[in-house]
């Protein structure tokens, strides 16, 4: 009884991480792998749109993912994954901390978040 019911967990465990949910469910801790596998797909905008989603622990620390939008939603939505900290605790956690154009108004401006490094050493496969 007990073979089947690791044998069922990891195989559940193998097929959430070779899907990748579009949401992680917020108990899941994050592996680098998933969390670059997450932000590099497509997601629908329109269902989104100022959304703010926990999808887990990566090393330990909260990420979140933000879907800020202002003028023409859902089109100028952005997808925002990053640590759950304040940007002073930023490298005490191994974050990376980066300035991006977040839509403001009927405009955009910068603003910096604290980044997980995966994501930051993959900038081009993250899909924002």
């Amino acid at each position: 009884m007990v073979a089947k019911v690791v044998l069922v967990t990891g195989c559940a465990l193998i097929s959430a991480v070779a899907r990748v949910p579009a949401q992680p469910d917020a108990s899941d801790i994050l592996s680098d792998k998933v969390l670059l596998q997450y932000a590099s797909q497509s997601y629908d905008r329109s269902k989104l749109v100022g959304q703010h989603v926990v999808l887990g622990q990566n090393h330990g620390v909260s990420v979140i993912a933000d879907f800020p939008c202002s003028d023409l939603c859902p089109n100028y939505t952005v997808r925002i994954i990053h640590y759950d900290i304040p940007l002073s605790k930023c490298s005490e956690v191994g974050g990376v901390e980066k300035s991006i154009l977040v839509p403001f108004s009927i405009a955009a401006m910068r603003k910096s978040f604290c980044f997980p490094k995966v994501l930051t050493d993959n900038w081009d496969r993250y899909v924002r």
